[in-house]
């Protein structure tokens, strides 16, 4: 298992697959209304990927706070 950042999660295409292959995800996007999309989503699939609002410029994380960073 993996803890990942999404980081511009937008409707949380990534954030999903990746919750379903069983690893930790943190989805990040700086907009609500991509967030309110992604939480739907989410719901949708039946996984619980945190969903967190940020800029993708500077990070509200520690550096190694994550095995892996993806973005599309």
């Amino acid at each position: 298992m993996l803890d990942i950042l999404d980081a511009g999660c937008g409707p949380a295409f990534f954030s999903i697959l990746l919750s379903k292959a069983g690893h930790r995800v943190v989805g990040l996007d700086g907009s609500d209304g991509m967030l309110r999309h992604a939480s739907e989503n989410t719901r949708q699939h039946g996984v619980a990927p945190l969903l967190l609002q940020g800029d993708c410029h500077n990070l509200p994380f520690t550096d190694g706070s994550f095995d892996l960073v993806v973005s599309r």
